[in-house]
């Protein structure tokens, strides 16, 4: 097969290594307060279901507007 952007693709392999560079283990992360929680797979639809059934009926209110719209006469 022949590929024809093969000189903007041949920089792809060499950046994948370099994405978990700077990457914090999820315990880590977790322990140091960077994440709320760690969530196992099997676990993370019923977390989800969960979290949004509590937002379902959340009403947010917004403070009154201290000014109005001039007229554009």
């Amino acid at each position: 097969m022949e590929i024809h952007c093969h000189r903007s693709l041949s920089f792809v392999s060499d950046r994948e290594p370099s994405l978990t560079v700077g990457l914090v283990p999820r315990r880590v992360a977790a322990e140091r307060g960077f994440i709320d929680e760690v969530i196992e797979p099997a676990l993370t639809r019923p977390k989800l279901i969960r979290a949004l059934s509590l937002l379902e009926n959340k009403r947010d209110t917004n403070p009154p507007k201290k000014h109005g719209n001039i007229d554009a006469r």
